[in-house]
């Protein structure tokens, strides 16, 4: 799927030279410095918003200080991760978790108990930017993805052993994101084990409602949104010269990513952050591919945020984990 294709910068001159054009013949020549000041402005004004699409959060939480999880920094061409990983057991199966933005792994420890407690290796990772990961002046979920997978890949051949026959993955609003785009990317892994299971909580499932929301909260004109959409695909393929998305559907699941095994949906009733479109576009999905078993639940007691540790939430984990491993 292409989607819309992206509107050509051509369009962009050619409005601003309808416009001069017909200041010239109301107001007289004098008027086309004016708009040629406009456009200048104009443009440093969208770019300047293109840009902040892909800042990256300007406050972290603190990396995970507990025994249990031993940190482990891996190198990639993009940056330093900070893996942290379960004492491992040689051949049990693996989980991955992953959190949202603009929090990090010490958010992930409540709800990896599941894992850990069904005696699965279990590794958090602090996301670029986030955490004690490296910093990365210009952030996005496909560049995150691919520092993930190298980071895993290296990780890997550090410690084999804490990579079983079976993978499983967790992860959280923007967490639920990058697992998309990993499922779509994962023969980019070098991983032996076959993905078993994806646990998703309240996750975001495309850009198109946050490139949405980024336009009210601008109060961007409907006539001028290609203009932003324009550039912030261009920012982004600057960014991820090797990626396949050309515009914004292509970041929307399907085509962005999706699930071919067993799926836990956790969703928070009142999502606060999120609201219900991601979920719903994620149910549908789900439910077009009926050969994949999937299981959903909404539940009045989970917020979006700052649901560390939840009973209910950890009571499903454990069952349907229960199901998938027996």
């Amino acid at each position: 799927m292409s989607g819309t294709p992206i509107a050509p910068h051509g369009r962009e001159i050619g409005l601003f030279a309808i416009l001069g054009v017909f200041l010239s013949l109301v107001f007289g020549i004098g008027a086309l410095p004016g708009v040629l000041g406009l456009y200048v402005l104009w443009l440093a004004y969208i770019t300047t918003m293109a840009r902040l699409s892909f800042r990256a959060p300007s406050k972290r939480k603190p990396p995970i200080e507990d025994a249990f999880w031993e940190a482990v920094d891996v190198s990639t061409r993009l940056g330093e991760v900070r893996f942290y990983r379960s004492p491992t057991r040689p051949n049990a199966d693996t989980a991955i978790l992953v959190h949202g933005w603009n929090s990090g792994a010490r958010r992930m420890t409540g709800r990896a108990k599941a894992f850990t407690d069904a005696g699965l290796n279990t590794i958090l990772v602090d996301l670029p930017s986030h955490g004690a990961s490296a910093s990365i002046r210009y952030w996005s979920a496909e560049g995150s993805v691919s520092m993930l997978i190298e980071g895993l890949n290296r990780l890997n051949q550090q410690s084999p052993d804490d990579f079983g026959q079976r993978l499983f993955f967790f992860g959280h609003s923007m967490g639920g994101f990058v697992g998309l785009r990993l499922s779509k990317r994962r023969s980019e892994l070098d991983l032996d084990g076959d993905w078993s299971g994806w646990v998703m909580e309240s996750p975001m499932t495309g850009y198109s409602e946050i490139f949405d929301e980024t336009c009210r909260l601008l109060r961007l004109p409907q006539m001028f949104r290609w203009s932003l959409e324009t550039r912030v695909l261009r920012t982004f393929r600057a960014l991820n010269p090797q990626s396949d998305v050309r515009c914004l559907r292509d970041a929307d699941m399907p085509v962005w990513g999706t699930l071919t095994e067993p799926t836990l949906l956790l969703q928070a009733a009142n999502d606060e952050r999120l609201g219900n479109k991601h979920h719903e576009r994620l149910v549908g999905e789900m439910k077009r591919s009926t050969s994949v078993p999937f299981e959903a639940h909404m539940l009045e007691s989970l917020t979006h945020s700052g649901a560390h540790d939840h009973v209910e939430r950890h009571a499903l984990v454990a069952s349907w984990l229960t199901a998938q491993t027996s």
